[in-house]
């Protein structure tokens, strides 16, 4: 396959990975790194060679994005090493250096989302140096884990293959690095408690009712809401229901979506029943104080729509809430 070839695939890769984070911001953030290691290709002796060092040191620097799905783009560079053969003839000493495009997946090993294995598939732009110079393009395949010791610093150790390689007898190369990666780690907003504007003007003599979309987090002003596994109302997220507790009891044609979220801790099955049960806490509370069951849908999505990362205790945090949507209508 020519250079040329890989390149669009791996541009259509690239556009296929960005068309399925389109318009989605959970968990999405950059990333930079950097890793040693050491890189051996499998062709560099032979029979005939009077001495050969096939596996030498290598090192990387790296920078990715983050998409949702555990999903990210990455691209490094790569100083490859320097691998050497003599023969009765001839000398090789080859400097190999390259550019990687890849897509990354990685699968959390814990429910905390410390520990992770990922794979990596995409292709590796090299040139080789010897007497002259010879560029080309190889696919590219990984597979390793990666440690987080923080939210935004992990430690990973990984195991590369790219193949056909020029100047080494056609080898097909095998890296194994060990590195570092920072996360810089993206703030998840609050939206700000207002009290809706419930009126507009009128039109044609009647009143149109906008529609009222309020997120109740977990933190809002340092203060936690729903704790870990439970479904109880604080007395603090009572009062966030004021503001749509006017507004069903001054228009009784209004009604109420109460959808549940939790973080991912614990099964998914066990997650879905503990959204339900949130949505319900809050539906029981505005029937006692005097809302129509017959106004209120209660909707559970649990652990599916997160808000933040899960990977952090904050982002757990703000993902354990209670989303109202109370739809538009006229009089």
């Amino acid at each position: 396959m020519t250079a040329t070839k890989y390149i669009n695939c791996l541009r259509n890769m690239l556009f296929m990975v960005i068309t399925l984070a389109y318009n989605s911001t959970a968990n999405s953030e950059p990333y930079i790194g950097a890793g040693i290691g050491v890189s051996t290709y499998s062709s560099t002796c032979s029979n005939t060679s009077t001495s050969c060092k096939e596996s030498t040191a290598v090192y990387k620097l790296l920078a990715g994005y983050t998409l949702p799905y555990n999903f990210a783009i990455e691209s490094a560079y790569h100083d490859l090493g320097s691998p050497t053969a003599t023969f009765t003839d001839r000398t090789i000493d080859v400097a190999i250096n390259g550019v990687e495009i890849s897509i990354r997946k990685k699968l959390p090993l814990t429910e905390q989302e410390q520990a992770f294995v990922y794979g990596k598939a995409g292709g590796l732009l090299w040139k080789a140096q010897n007497t002259d110079e010879k560029s080309g393009a190889s696919p590219l395949l990984s597979l390793g884990g990666e440690y987080f010791f923080t939210p935004s610093l992990s430690i990973n150790a990984e195991y590369q293959w790219a193949d056909d390689i020029k100047y080494v007898g056609e080898s097909d190369m095998h890296l194994f690095t060990l590195g570092l990666n920072y996360f810089f780690n993206q703030s998840e907003s609050i939206p700000a408690i207002s009290q809706p504007n419930l009126l507009v003007e009128p039109e044609h003599e009647r009143i149109f009712i906008k529609e009222y979309k309020e997120i109740i987090s977990s933190e809002t002003n340092d203060l936690v809401m729903f704790k870990s596994g439970s479904h109880q109302l604080t007395d603090f997220m009572k009062s966030r229901l004021q503001n749509i507790l006017l507004r069903l009891k001054k228009y009784p044609q209004s009604t109420l979506e109460i959808i549940g979220h939790t973080d991912n801790i614990g099964t998914a099955e066990s997650n879905m029943t503990l959204s339900i049960s949130r949505a319900r806490s809050v539906a029981n509370y505005l029937k006692y104080q005097g809302i129509n069951k017959d106004r209120l849908t209660i909707t559970g999505k649990g652990e599916h729509w997160p808000k933040a990362s899960n990977r952090t205790a904050e982002g757990r945090m703000l993902n354990r809430r209670v989303e109202l949507i109370s739809p538009s209508f006229s009089l």
